[in-house]
């Protein structure tokens, strides 16, 4: 993308160009004066010191940043014409020197050895390990399991009951499922 030309500039470009340089205090005067970017190429030391009201070495500073900027402004256009032509020339070294390399590497190119057929070997049959025994629970399962199945039955009573409340019916549900679940637990229970 090029850059404006600094003759393309209006107020508030000068203005912003201040800035960059560290004049950005004498912006307005600038813009009371309407300085714009043909005006601000055609200033000499005498217009910025008297009528932009500028010391001499601000002035000094504001025409050698006007060159500065042109120079680079210009370095950049001749850029932007020759990037082509540059870019092509690496392109084709590049691809010069790609082939160049890739016939330094063939003849030393390993080929790779056949790869040898494998014969299958049988396998001994492996048996499958036992399989576990289930498992009764233990009286403290069943006394747990008992307890929440008889919550669940004594909340449900509590709350179809008259005069009585779920929470209630839920723990008179929950004692009487405890002592039967872990009787039916030790009664499943083998010995020896």
């Amino acid at each position: 993308m090029p850059f404006k030309e600094l003759r393309h500039y209006d107020v508030d470009d000068v203005a912003i160009w201040l800035g960059c340089i560290g004049l950005g205090t004498k912006a307005e005067a600038f813009r009371e004066h309407a300085v714009d970017g043909d005006m601000l190429l055609t200033l000499t030391t005498e217009d910025l010191t008297g009528d932009l009201d500028m010391s001499n070495l601000q002035a000094r500073k504001v025409l050698t940043s006007i060159e500065s900027t042109k120079e680079i402004i210009e370095a950049h256009s001749l850029a932007d014409v020759n990037d082509t032509a540059y870019y092509n020339k690496i392109i084709s070294d590049l691809e010069a020197e790609n082939a160049s390399l890739k016939a330094k590497l063939n003849p030393h190119q390993v080929q790779p050895a056949p790869i040898a057929q494998a014969t299958p070997v049988q396998a001994a049959p492996v048996s499958a390990p036992p399989q576990p025994k289930p498992r009764q629970p233990t009286v403290l399962g069943g006394a747990g399991t008992g307890a929440a199945r008889g919550a669940v039955r004594g909340a449900i009573a509590g709350a179809i009951l008259p005069g009585m409340k779920a929470r209630d019916g839920a723990k008179a549900g929950a004692a009487v499922g405890a002592y039967s679940g872990g009787v039916r637990a030790a009664k499943g229970r083998r010995f020896g």
